[in-house]
């Protein structure tokens, strides 16, 4: 799956390359069929897509910083598209493949430290030594191009799979590590964040759109790139902090309760139970 997603970045790279050329040579023309017209306008909606115009991300950027009900058009559009058309274009067999590799690996007892230290160190320097440099390779070619779209599917479109599940097994290896050499003061924070993975997230969506968009802190388009790294530790950090001590009063995560409730169509317990 992994393959075919690759096959298919590939694919579109040269797909889309062949389009802007057709497309250019048509706009050149005096008089351009109503074939050639078609062509334009989809090249120009998937240039524009990746190369907004200024006073369009002059809009997007307004819209953002302003109130709740401003950008409910603006993210109900852009949500119908990702969760919709670009998911089975460009996302299903990325997310299949890795759901089934993760039940494979936790199949296999990789995910339960079951493995030797050594084995894990392999994981490590692997998933490293080959997984980051695919990854800048294909960033810098990105950038050469200048980040033109066709090189967009032909470089990170077909490394993003592999060269994104070699760096996770890395940190696979560094978890694990963590786990056998009984580094509780580490892997108990990320057990907690574990399970209550469904309302981390759920609280990580709620905290950030406050953050970024006008209804809240309205920081949407202040910040350099770099400086989101300071937004993703922060954002860990409440996680990190708060599941350990929610998980120490309650059973599940709020969300993991309500789910489950469901599930079994039953009110399932929530306080753990004190002597």
């Amino acid at each position: 799956m992994i393959g075919l997603h690759s096959l298919q970045g590939i694919g579109a790279g040269f797909g889309i390359g062949e389009m802007a050329q057709k497309a250019k040579a048509a706009a050149q023309k005096a008089t351009p069929t109503a074939e050639e017209k078609k062509m334009i306008t989809e090249y120009t909606a998937l240039r524009e897509m990746f190369r907004p115009q200024a006073d369009e991300i002059k809009k997007e950027i307004e819209t953002h910083r302003g109130g709740w009900l401003r950008n409910l058009p603006l993210r109900s559009s852009e949500a119908a598209t990702f969760e919709f058309t670009m998911f089975f274009q460009f996302f299903f067999l990325d997310i299949l493949a890795m759901q089934i590799l993760g039940m494979g690996l936790a199949k296999a007892g990789i995910f339960s430290a079951e493995k030797s230290y050594g084995f894990y160190g392999l994981l490590i320097v692997a998933g490293l030594g080959l997984g980051a440099p695919l990854n800048y390779w294909a960033a810098q070619q990105w950038r050469a191009s200048g980040f033109a779209i066709p090189e967009y599917f032909t470089y990170l479109g077909s490394t993003g799979d592999p060269g994104r599940l070699l760096v996770a097994l890395a940190y696979v290896g560094l978890i694990m590590i963590a786990c056998k050499a009984g580094l509780r003061w580490l892997t108990a924070p990320l057990a907690a964040v574990g399970r209550m993975a469904l309302s981390n997230y759920l609280l990580t969506s709620i905290l950030m759109t406050l953050f970024f968009n006008g209804y809240g802190l309205g920081y949407f388009g202040h910040l350099e790139r770099h400086q989101l790294y300071g937004v993703v530790l922060g954002m860990w950090t409440v996680n990190l902090v708060l599941s350990p001590i929610w998980l120490s009063r309650f059973r599940f995560g709020p969300a993991e309760w309500l789910w489950r409730s469901l599930t079994y169509w039953q009110r399932q317990p929530m306080a753990l139970a004190t002597d």
